[in-house]
């Protein structure tokens, strides 16, 4: 049989576009003399749908184009809300057996679909909408049978999918990949599936694969919500040096703009850093100096105020101050703001809400802060992009004079592995003590549970964990400690 793969990039909800889509793969299919079409899950609607799976319009709109589909008189193997369909001659059925051309049995099964006992002749095509963090760590199958994995690639929210479909043999090894993080199409003899030679899947360093996935989920984030201008606010420190390189990866520097917006208490070399890094790269930048507004907010607060040292009350204006200016620019025009926390700070806290939690997107709200490095340094891999003095110096909120990271936290070689251990592990506080301090482990570990209102409050983050903050959230209210 002559098989047809299409990955394909679909939108949630745009029914023309997705369809135009597929409509354009099955002419592809047609001119190859291919026999079938297969799609990955939720072709037609886009994924994830959540809360639209109840949407009785949703729902009718959706039966309106699968019509569609069976009017191309063209035998299309898909997956809808994990559920194999096959399409053929204007039918639209819910199975997931059919034969073409002699092929002995052919399955399709779906995302949630368990595979049906099989032979070295049966062939199956798993229509997938498999996220990245689970692409990583997926199993090879073991079906005893030739299988095609069909998945989504693009972005959809903080859903990001990888592409990467792929053909193994009955004994579970790969022969053919499509290409990751990108539409791609395939023709497949599935006659010649059990001769052809083994391949390795990806030979991408794990850094390497995590940078394509952040610049495909800032594109798509963008072009699917119909954003084509994006800014951030560029502190020298190291999140948003990354967070702009990443953005100029994906949508060149013409249509970014950044605010340098220092106060009395920012360093001089990271107005310069910050300086370094946009004027090669040739984007368009504005310096904001939030001192005298600074000042301003501590006089109309003075009477308030009197009596009381200066704390973290002023040093959260400053924050909350370049919020707003990031979001005036926004307003005024049309650029989407990028947030450039990452999950280090938001696990413990560590940022001012209404200001370092501005944004629509967080590019970095699931990399832990030692990958954000990982990320600068393979940004740099052919050549300095991000200045070496930004990834050097020790990370600073720089608001208050000669503030560091860590005066408030532990070293983040220490603090990234408690918290992989803590919330990808699910260790307990008793467990994590055999292994950090136990002072550290306490004040860590009631940090993230103490500040669930803050990441409750922060934006969506581009998923690339098993365990995203924001996935599943801890109850805004709690007493409970492990």
């Amino acid at each position: 049989m002559r098989l047809a793969i299409a990955q394909i990039n679909s939108t949630v909800g745009n029914f023309e576009g997705n369809l135009s889509k597929i409509k354009a793969a099955v002419e592809r299919a047609k001119a190859q003399n291919a026999d079938l079409l297969a799609l990955p899950n939720n072709a037609l609607t886009g994924c994830p749908l959540d809360a639209l799976t109840a949407d009785k319009r949703f729902e009718a709109t959706s039966r309106y184009y699968f019509d569609q589909l069976g009017s191309l008189q063209f035998p299309i193997a898909m997956g809808h809300n994990g559920h194999a369909i096959i399409i053929t001659n204007s039918n639209t059925e819910a199975c997931n057996s059919i034969k073409l051309n002699q092929e002995q049995t052919m399955t399709v099964v779906g995302d949630s679909t368990a595979l049906p006992p099989s032979t070295p002749n049966t062939l199956v095509i798993e229509t997938c909408s498999t996220d990245y963090p689970h692409f990583l760590s997926q199993n090879t199958p073991s079906t005893g049978c030739r299988t095609i994995r069909v998945n989504m690639v693009g972005g959809n929210s903080s859903h990001l999918y990888p592409g990467g479909s792929t053909v193994y043999n009955a004994i579970g090894q790969p022969v053919q990949q499509l290409a990751l993080f990108a539409e791609d199409f395939a023709l497949i003899d599935t006659h010649a599936i059990a001769t052809a030679q083994p391949i390795p899947t990806s030979n991408k360093p794990r850094i390497a694969m995590l940078h394509d996935a952040l610049v495909m989920g800032i594109r798509d984030y963008m072009a699917k919500s119909g954003f084509t201008q994006a800014a951030l606010g560029l502190s020298g420190g190291i999140d948003s040096a990354v967070v702009l390189a990443l953005l100029h990866n994906a949508i060149g520097p013409k249509n970014i703009r950044v605010l340098l917006m220092p106060s009395q208490y920012s360093s001089q070399h990271s107005i310069d850093d910050s300086l370094a890094m946009v004027r090669p790269l040739g984007i368009q930048h504005d310096i904001v100096n939030i001192a005298p507004l600074f000042d301003t907010a501590r006089q109309s607060l003075s009477d308030i105020f009197a009596g009381r040292p200066e704390n973290v009350a002023e040093e959260n204006i400053q924050a909350r101050m370049r919020g707003v200016l990031l979001m005036a620019l926004s307003n005024k025009f049309g650029h989407i703001i990028l947030n450039t926390t990452n999950k280090s700070e938001a696990a413990v806290g560590y940022g001012t809400l209404y200001g370092d939690t501005n944004g629509a997107i967080s590019v970095l709200g699931d990399v832990y802060k030692n990958d954000v490095y990982a990320l600068a340094r393979y940004i740099n891999r052919n050549g300095e992009i991000i200045p070496q003095n930004i990834i050097d110096k020790a990370p600073s909120a720089e608001l208050r004079p000669n503030q560091k990271d860590s005066d408030s936290l532990p070293p983040y070689d220490v603090l990234d592995a408690l918290l992989y251990d803590l919330i990808e592990g699910g260790m307990s506080s008793s467990e994590l003590k055999q292994k950090y301090d136990s002072a550290t482990v306490e004040r860590i570990v009631k940090l993230v549970w103490r500040n669930v209102y803050k990441r409750a409050q922060i934006p969506a983050a581009l998923w690339v964990s098993a365990k995203p903050l924001t996935a599943k959230p801890l109850p805004l209210v709690n007493s409970w400690l492990p």
